[in-house]
Order: C-alpha cells, then structure tokens, then sequence
C-alpha cells in the first residue's frame, strides 16, 4: 500500500522522470498528486499543455520538434524557497516554492479521475513514461538518474543517499 502522505513534497523532494511524448497538443496528465480533475484541491500535477510542460508551481518550458519521439530525463527540485525544473540535466525554469497543502489525495501517472471515485479518467498522456522516482531531498543535477538513457531496467523501491525513494515505479509504460 502506499503512503499518500509520503507524496507530501511541500518542504524538500525531487521528481524525476523519463519522458517519450508521442504528441504535444492538448491537455495530457503525466503525474498528478491531485483531486478530481477541475477541482481546487490539487497537491501538485505535470502536464503537457499544448507543447508546454508545466508543473504545479508555475514553472515549465515549451518542448521543441527534436524532445518529440525521444526520451527526456525531466527533474522537477522543490526547495522551501523555489522549485526549479530542468531538461537533460540544464535548469529551464524556476518558481516560487510549492505551498502547503498537506493531503491524502490520490497519485495518477498517465491521466486524472473525472469524478472522484467513478474510475472514468481523462487528460490521457500520449507517450511513454519510464523510471518516475520521487525523494524526499533536494537533489543537486549531478545527483539525478543517469544522463544517458539507460535500458528499459525497473527500479524497485530502495534507500538512495539520505532520502527515500518512495515506491513508485515504472518500466516502459504505455497508456
């Protein structure tokens, strides 16, 4: 089972994720911490929105043609004093802390739950998500998953450094 208030990134974290989209138009959900969609209870979220990748902070970068169809190692580092988004290990963004809002709202990969508790979801991401690892530390760029795609390998839930890595894993994910 996990632990929802795990996910709580308000004070320290780092989520870091491989990222194949197929398509950047639309709306499409490729991880949220969040309640139903439109709601205003939403911990935090990563989306594409029309070729923009953005976080819950503000922060984000339009894609450009050469990410489409290949992997990125995104990194989203949430500080008490700023977030800051980078790209193949190069900072692309920075924003105001994430704020606090402390809940146990469900964790999607892939899309959001319409209604809550009905199982009909939307916001579906067109692509492929690999190795999604949320800590609870602040990672420095060199300290980030391997800057070279490694093979399609799960990682299991384990110590890293002085953080956890929270159990969350994906291998190769296809919506």
């Amino acid at each position: 089972s996990l632990n929802l208030q795990a996910l709580n990134l308000y004070r320290n974290g780092t989520i870091e994720l491989w990222l194949r989209p197929n398509s950047f138009t639309g709306s499409q959900i490729i991880f949220s911490k969040h309640g139903p969609a439109g709601g205003d209870d939403d911990e935090y979220s990563l989306s594409i929105t029309n070729g923009f990748l953005l976080f819950s902070t503000g922060i984000g970068f339009q894609f450009t043609e050469s990410e489409l169809h290949q992997w990125n190692h995104i990194a989203i580092v949430l500080t008490p004093t700023d977030s800051r988004m980078y790209l193949n290990q190069t900072l692309m963004s920075t924003g105001p802390r994430l704020s606090e809002r402390a809940t146990e709202q469900e964790f999607s990969i892939g899309a959001v739950e319409a209604i809550k508790g009905t199982k009909s979801y939307n916001g579906f991401f067109n692509g492929s998500i690999d190795e999604l690892r949320i800590s609870n530390i602040s990672r420095k760029p060199e300290e980030f998953l391997p800057s070279a795609k490694p093979n399609l390998s799960k990682i299991e839930g384990v110590k890293v450094n002085e953080g956890e890595l929270i159990n969350i894993s994906l291998n190769a994910f296809h919506p």
